[in-house]
């Protein structure tokens, strides 16, 4: 499964349109995010902004049950 699958799948359990999405990416035209989900192209923080924007977080949980969270303000 692809990175631009699992994000299609985000927005779909969270019921989020790829409009919505766009937006908030600061892409003018749903096009936009088209291409970038084609392309496959996400960088943690793209995918840490887009857990944000489903009401949900990007982590690295470890075997403990010790969790990372990245935020998408994060460099």
């Amino acid at each position: 499964m692809t990175t631009s699958s699992r994000v299609k799948a985000l927005l779909e359990l969270t019921s989020t349109d790829q409009s919505t999405f766009a937006a908030a990416f600061g892409m003018t035209t749903p096009q936009a995010m088209s291409n970038k989900l084609r392309r496959d192209s996400w960088s943690a923080k793209d995918l840490a902004k887009a857990a944000v924007l489903c009401g949900a977080r990007l982590a690295f949980i470890l075997p403990d049950g010790s969790q990372l969270i990245l935020a998408p303000d994060e460099k």
